[in-house]
């Protein structure tokens, strides 16, 4: 549904708000170990990014990514009472590969799209933040997707941290066995 709240929750006290400025709000009933909840997911239009007319091509891979995102963000909110936000949170701050401090337009990160295109990379706001870095990952792993165009370069090695984290913790989680 289009807009900041979801009709469901109109007049309901305590009801969940998307806090977005435009496109769209998904509104899903989860349940964790010890109470059940409302996770807001956000998807917004591209035509409000500043993507690069040369670069419009990319607008469905763009489209479907930020799903796969914002799926990352309800993953690691909910799967085993948050486990891979706090898996991630500890990573970031014990492993420089992992972190994506002072955000700059352009740069990989590790990631197989630069920041701020808006393919390998959706976040923007608070991106230096384990919760964006996760979701991020997240995409990159669905895919199998991670820079590789200079293995000299910090980027690939980053590329190669992100792939083994994913790869050594996502297993257990989606089998259950985390």
């Amino acid at each position: 549904m289009w807009g900041n709240t979801h009709p469901a929750f109109w007049g309901i006290p305590g009801s969940p708000n998307c806090n977005i400025s435009t496109g769209g709000c998904t509104v899903g009933h989860t349940r964790t170990k010890d109470k059940c909840g409302n996770i807001p997911v956000s998807l917004i239009k591209f035509v409000s990014f500043p993507i690069r007319v040369e670069d419009a091509s990319k607008n469905l891979l763009r489209r479907r990514n930020t799903v796969i995102h914002e799926l990352g963000h309800l993953f690691g909110a909910t799967v085993d009472g948050g486990a891979p936000y706090a898996a991630m949170s500890t990573s970031v701050a014990q492993n420089n590969y992992l972190k994506r401090d002072n955000p700059q337009e352009g740069l990989y990160y590790g990631f197989a799209g630069q920041f701020g295109y808006f393919t390998w990379q959706q976040a923007y706001n608070n991106a230096q933040s384990y919760r964006e870095i996760f979701a991020d990952q997240f995409l990159g792993w669905t895919f199998d997707k991670w820079y590789d165009l200079d293995e000299s370069s910090q980027d690939f090695q980053s590329a190669k941290e992100r792939e083994k984290w994913m790869g050594d913790n996502m297993p257990g989680w989606v089998t259950g066995m985390g």
